[in-house]
């Protein structure tokens, strides 16, 4: 029994010898596979944008010659190309904006680096409305204006970027309309708080929280005295254009731009036209001075005149330039445009002073530049080699029209244009 024990143990010791590795074996001979090498890394964030004062965390995965990818965010070397836009911690990518602009966030690691770009926003801080705690009559129109102030102290004018409010519709409203954004209509007496809200994303205020401005509005009883209109007497060039503005004065001894709600007139829209809003522009030269009026809505009117001036007037062009031939008897319709010294161009046409060298072969009329041929042409004379009567007509003398019946040309009238200033043209060409 002793034996059959000792040869049962004996076989454990060597069985347990061979599964612990005793003896040789081929597989403990091949070399250990390469360790993998980092090729590349990624660095991204969830926000590609930051205001100043806010942080973007960012990650850096590694991408390994083996295929394999690696969190290595808390491991790389982190940097910002300008601390003073943003700065990022090390380790950990943390990375917190400064100042407006832009910055590229990078991390490396065993010598192999990636980036990714972080902008820092201007975001909008403040907004001021004006005018600021002003008092104005009830039926008036006052305009008011948003100024934002930015994290860089810039400003600029943002009155048709914020949404306008009124606190007291019934003492007076304000406009959110296009072209119209801040303009108040006062309705009655009293006050009412005016606000402007810029609420992200509008361009003014793409990022960041909404930011108002408010200012206090008070409407009176008072009524319009007088009118002032200016400029005062001033003299247009003709194809211009001239803004009047109208300045009420109250009874309370107040003044207020009515420019806005004064009915606008023109005592000869022949010679001056002027818009709703007080813009009059010279289409006719004056020989008597136009009186230019604002009148408010209780009846008070306020006036100035206006003379228009051709000084500015460079050359006269007569249209069609192009040859033209009129059948005896039939007429043609010619325009006199004026070209200005500031490029500009005017139909002259009812204004300059027409003329024809002779009435018996072709007229002109005045106002219209209606040229008409006569029914009958003169013979032209023989013996002389002249083969053509010619006739010229004008709109002014630097610029005319040279017209001439052809006998070879069944008596037709052909016309061209001359704009050789200051010449006299024959009446009989020359074949």
């Amino acid at each position: 029994m002793k034996k059959v024990l000792l040869l049962i143990v004996s076989l454990l010791v060597v069985s347990s010898f061979v599964a612990c590795g005793g003896g040789s074996s081929s597989v403990g001979n091949n070399p250990p596979p390469p360790t993998p090498t980092l090729q590349s890394i990624q660095v991204a964030s969830p926000s590609q944008s930051v205001d100043p004062g806010q942080a973007a965390q960012f990650t850096a995965t590694g991408h390994y010659s083996d295929g394999s990818t690696q969190n290595l965010t808390s491991a790389a070397t982190w940097r910002s190309s300008s601390s003073s836009i943003a700065t990022v911690s090390s380790p950990g990518g943390l990375a917190t904006g400064v100042a407006p602009g832009n910055v590229t966030i990078s991390a490396t690691m065993s010598g192999i680096a990636g980036s990714s770009l972080l902008t820092v926003t201007n975001p909008l801080q403040s907004i001021t409305v004006l005018p600021a705690n002003s008092s104005v009559a009830q039926t008036t129109k006052p305009q008011f204006t948003a100024t934002g102030t930015y994290f860089d102290k810039t400003s600029a004018d943002i009155t048709i970027n914020v949404t306008w409010n009124s606190s007291n519709p019934s003492v007076a409203t304000i406009s959110n309309g296009q072209g119209t954004q801040g303009l108040a209509t006062a309705m009655a007496a009293g006050q009412t708080t005016i606000t402007a809200t810029c609420t992200p994303p509008l361009s003014a205020c793409p990022t960041g929280n909404a930011v108002s401005g408010s200012t206090l509005l008070t409407v009176t009883n008072a009524t319009i005295t007088s009118i002032t209109v200016t400029p005062a007497n001033s003299p247009m060039s003709l194809g211009l254009q001239q803004q009047y503005s109208a300045l009420a004065t109250f009874g309370d001894g107040t003044q207020q731009d009515v420019t806005n709600i004064v009915a606008w007139n023109s005592s000869d829209n022949t010679k001056v036209t002027i818009t709703t809003s007080g813009l009059a522009t010279a289409v006719g030269v004056t020989t008597t001075p136009v009186k230019i009026t604002a009148k408010a809505q209780n009846g008070v009117t306020g006036f100035t005149t206006v003379t228009v001036n051709a000084g500015n007037l460079v050359s006269i062009a007569i249209k069609p330039a192009n040859i033209t031939q009129l059948a005896q008897g039939t007429s043609q319709q010619y325009a006199a445009i004026g070209t200005f010294n500031n490029g500009s161009t005017l139909d002259l046409t009812d204004q300059v002073t027409w003329a024809s060298t002779d009435n018996t072969i072709a007229s002109v009329a005045q106002k219209t530049g209606m040229v008409k041929a006569a029914k009958t042409v003169p013979n032209p004379k023989s013996g002389n080699h002249q083969r053509h009567s010619a006739i010229s007509f004008s709109a002014t003398c630097p610029h005319r029209y040279e017209c001439y019946s052809d006998r070879d040309h069944d008596h037709a009238y052909k016309c061209d244009n001359s704009s050789r200033r200051d010449t006299n043209l024959p009446r009989h060409g020359i074949v």
